[in-house]
């Protein structure tokens, strides 16, 4: 069986070496990205299991890209929990 992935995103880099540090150790394949536009990108070539998704980005925020990714069929069964 492979691991899960999860896409994390967050603009604040020590936050993403937090979370991926502690999902990596508890078996998932960790994806990262750091800005809204680069989340999106990942998220339709990666097709993670799952994305955890900060609020405040540079560019597009996380309101908006968890629409658009809801919006799209190809990415609106990804769960989505939000980071504030």
């Amino acid at each position: 069986m492979s691991k899960k992935t999860i896409l994390v995103v967050d603009d604040e880099r020590d936050i993403v070496e937090l979370i991926d540090y502690n999902l990596t150790r508890a078996g998932y394949a960790v994806l990262r990205a750091f800005d809204g536009q680069a989340a999106l990108s990942r998220a339709r070539s990666d097709q993670p299991d799952l994305i955890i998704l900060d609020l405040m980005l540079p560019g597009i925020d996380g309101v908006d890209v968890c629409r658009q990714l809801k919006a799209s069929e190809a990415t609106a069964g990804i769960p989505i929990i939000m980071l504030t």
